[in-house]
């Protein structure tokens, strides 16, 4: 939207707040101060959104969102969900090794295990997703963008607006329509360094009498990638995407307004560069010491066969998690080459539209989603250079007892229908009613492999094995389905009251009916004789098909007050709720290991939205109490069916509490220079998570032993309380200072400095380790006119180079003298420093 000029009349005095603003502020930034009868001051844009399904001003909106226009999508170039959140306040976006293993964070709610906390939709259709067989958001959480006009981050529970996947917010694109009123079209060229370059072209025209438009776009985009993998010596985490996607919009009358929209892209990506920190690197390890009262205690049943607990267990290095010097990971030893990455392909068709009934509105939204992922990648994110080795048999191969490697091929199906009808704009009453249909066939077969040192050395092995001689030793191997097929019904009421031109209320509800069915495959054996003889592979174990179903009301309550029309007060209570299911991540024996019950959040919220100095200031702020109940979480338990005493189950553990504050200022300090400032504050904290254990490994992390009993077992009751929850910063800072200037014939110049600020991040609940406090700093420059547009980028301008991501796993690098199991973690990289230019042209 375009910037607008107000022309006003100033008595200036000493104390007035224009003044200050117009005068002090504007002289410290050199720009020239008029105190004239007549000032020309710029305003702040107006953001128009759809969060709650109607165009409305953003400062009208009793609900915390940021939202990304198409000139800031472009300006800034943002292609994917890290991009938005590394410019949102309060969201998080951690990688992991591959794309669908996606976790986003979003006011401290993090994604450790189960469905995300944030819904994804594209036009208003839900494409959320959950992996299977490692955790995250899926694949289609990580799609590159395409003509996208706006993006909008709601934060807090949505469930009635955002159906069914809203716990702690959503993330909705609104692509562009294709427009009634003339032919355009547009090229975009990106170069930038370390091999980045993309072009991205659109074309709209008009048909049968402007009642019929098409709109078609496509990209294709090449990276290198930043990094080199010094096992193989080549390039990693580098990228290709190809897309096309085609719009046809419909509007016979004024009253009625169809799209119908069909994309397919194809998305290939390289393993991810990481860094391994565990048993198999001297000087990436340490010791943690046990809590003094559970020192040579004897747990698990019964008691007498179990070995005293130690002193101390091996641990990955404590406090804040680094780099390595080099990149360090497995080449796939089937092709003596970097393993593949992944490769996603996805075809997107969704029919949207509305009628004008007059006295309602009726909406119609019909999505289709068909994607395919493949993905192998080492999945120990640890390799030696290929040496000779003799076991099992002499070879030229990595000369390492342990190789865990994940190989999946998956395949999703979804479709949805919603229905509509309401009135939501007007004063007084309004309302909607509606009801979603949503189902997934969600298949992966799973071809992964875990050969654990622990069992090639001795006394289990003959010792000096190759895990990668192993694999190549034996080819292919087979796989196994493991599949989810979600079906959901779902009914929802929206009212609105407005009781006087001053006070509002609201309320909403959503009823949800979720059903689960699954397919849990047999796992993969690779066993080896004494002697070093190599088992045939086998898939053990039983095929089981459990099912679940949750039937759930979410309801909203929202008060507002408007004092003036530049104020809005408002206060919220809110609840989601995830459904109850099974978690497919690590090996199955028997399904009720991976259920787990419904999770709850309850969310507290006040907020007021303020413009000042007509529309030159705005202030908007925002307190939220949030209260999360029965998270889910996957932890070493006792059981008595395991050798060990030990086995990794699903629980729901306690229940954890957030407190935030969210602060926003934006201000048009002089003509052409604007500040933007978002400012988040988190306290997480576990309040409830006291899980019973025989595990050297879980008490050693919590530092914590109440001894009790489950069942005739004797084990300790270990808790986290009072830690913070992983993954969520305790402050997040977002800055950007904009200078537009008209220069001759035509022409604009653009400036921005953008920064990014956020404090460290736990790793994991136990708080041991954490992700460093993360700073970073865009620059961009250019000039545009109607037609042409030149920009020049820096992103990461003071190159900062600690981990922004990590993760913890079970360490496959043991040898017999270390007990199982022993963690592990890896951490990811900042994209380094990296120039580039964008150039446009318009028709």
């Amino acid at each position: 939207m375009k910037k607008s000029i107000s022309v006003l009349t100033i008595e200036c005095k000493p104390t007035a707040l224009a003044c200050l603003l117009g005068g002090s502020l504007a002289g410290l930034l050199g720009a020239p101060a008029a105190y004239s009868q007549q000032t020309v001051v710029v305003a702040l844009d107006e953001i128009t959104v759809t969060a709650r399904r109607r165009a409305e001003d953003l400062q009208e909106v009793p609900i915390s969102v940021t939202a990304f226009t198409a000139v800031e999508i472009e300006r800034r170039g943002i292609r994917s969900i890290q991009d938005i959140a590394r410019l949102t306040p309060g969201l998080s976006f951690d990688k992991g090794f591959a794309p669908q293993d996606t976790r986003p964070n979003i006011r401290g709610l993090p994604t450790t295990r189960g469905r995300p906390p944030i819904g994804i939709l594209l036009d208003g259709i839900d494409i959320s997703s959950e992996s299977l067989a490692t955790a995250g958001g899926s694949s289609f959480m990580n799609l590159k963008l395409v003509d996208v006009e706006r993006i909008e981050v709601v934060k807090g529970p949505q469930s009635a607006l955002y159906g069914r996947v809203a716990f702690g917010g959503a993330i909705n694109y609104v692509s562009k329509k294709p427009s009634l009123d003339g032919v355009e079209g547009s090229v975009n060229l990106d170069l930038a360094s370390d091999g980045l370059y993309e072009a991205r072209a659109a074309y709209n025209v008009p048909l049968i009498d402007d009642r019929l438009a098409l709109r078609v776009n496509a990209i294709y985009s090449d990276f290198d990638g930043f990094f080199r993998n010094s096992i193989s010596g080549e390039q990693i985490g580098g990228w290709e995407t190809k897309g096309v996607a085609a719009a046809l919009r419909f509007q016979p009358s004024e009253a009625t307004d169809f799209t119908f929209r069909l994309s397919y892209s194809e998305d290939t990506a390289e393993p991810r560069p990481s860094y391994y920190f565990g048993q198999a690197v001297p000087g990436r390890n340490t010791t943690l010491a046990l809590p003094a009262n559970a020192v040579g205690l004897q747990l698990g049943l019964p008691p007498m066969l179990g070995a005293p607990l130690p002193a101390s267990i091996r641990y990955p290095s404590l406090g804040e998690v680094r780099s390595a010097d080099q990149v360090q990971l497995s080449i796939d030893p089937l092709t003596g080459r970097d393993y593949e990455g992944s490769e996603t392909k996805a075809l997107i068709a969704s029919l949207v539209g509305e009628i004008d009934l007059g006295f309602a509105t009726f909406s119609s939204l019909t999505g289709y989603t068909d994607g395919s992922a493949l993905s192998r990648a080492d999945a120990d994110f640890f390799g030696a250079l290929p040496a000779p080795v003799t076991l099992p048999s002499p070879g030229i191969a990595e000369p390492l007892a342990a190789a865990q490697i994940t190989d999946l091929d998956t395949d999703v199906t979804q479709f949805s229908q919603e229905f509509r009808l309401g009135k939501l704009e007007g004063d007084g009453f309004r309302w909607a009613v509606g009801a979603l249909y949503w189902d997934e066939n969600y298949e992966s077969i799973n071809t992964s492999a875990f050969l654990n040192g622990f069992f090639r050395n001795p006394p289990f092995g003959p010792g000096n094995w190759s895990a990668g001689r192993e694999l190549e030793l034996r080819g292919p191997l087979p796989g196994e389905l493991n599949a989810r097929d979600t079906t959901h019904y779902s009914v929802y009421a929206i009212a609105e009251y407005d009781f006087s031109p001053k006070w509002e209320v609201s309320a909403e509800a959503r009823y949800n009916d979720e059903k689960f069915s699954y397919v849990f495959g047999r796992f993969l054996n690779l066993g080896v004789t004494p002697a070093g003889g190599l088992l045939p592979a086998a898939l053990l174990g039983s095929v089981f098909r459990p099912s679940s179903s949750t039937t759930f009301f979410a309801p909203k309550l929202t008060l507002n007050y408007k004092p003036t029309d530049d104020a809005l007060l408002y206060l919220t209570a809110s609840k989601g709720v995830k459904p109850a299911g099974f978690l497919n991540v690590a090996v199955v024996l028997d399904p009720n290991d991976a259920f787990y019950e419904p999770e709850e959040l309850l969310n507290y919220e006040a907020g007021l939205k303020t413009s000042w100095l007509d529309n030159r200031l705005r202030v908007n702020a925002a307190y939220f109490h949030m209260i999360y109940k029965d998270r889910i979480n996957q932890v070493l338990v006792p059981d008595v069916r395991s050798p060990q005493g030990t086995s990794t189950l699903v629980v729901n553990q306690g229940e954890a509490k957030v407190d935030g504050v969210e602060l926003e200022l934006s201000a048009a300090l002089t003509e052409g220079l604007s500040l933007n400032l978002a400012y988040t504050f988190l306290d997480t904290r576990f309040t409830d998570s006291e899980i019973p254990s025989t595990s050297a490994l879980t008490i050693a992390g919590s530092g914590n032993c109440r001894l009790g009993n489950v069942a005739a077992q004797i084990v300790c009751f270990t808790n986290t309380n009072g830690n913070s929850l992983e993954q969520s910063a305790r402050n997040a800072l977002i800055g950007s200072l904009s200078y537009r200037r008209n220069l001759d014939n035509g022409w604009r110049f653009n400036s921005e400095v953008a920064a990014q600020y956020r404090t460290k991040r736990f790793v994991s609940p136990d708080n041991r380790t954490w992700l460093p406090a993360h700073t970073n700093v865009d620059l961009q420059l250019g000039a545009e006119n109607d037609r042409y547009s030149v920009l020049l980028y820096v992103n990461n301008l003071f190159d900062f180079d600690k981990p922004t991501s990590a993760q913890s796993f079970g360490d496959p690098f043991i040898a017999a003298p270390i007990a199982p199991p022993v963690l592990a973690y890896t951490t990811y990289p900042a994209d380094p420093r990296q120039v580039g230019l964008r150039v446009g042209f318009k028709f």
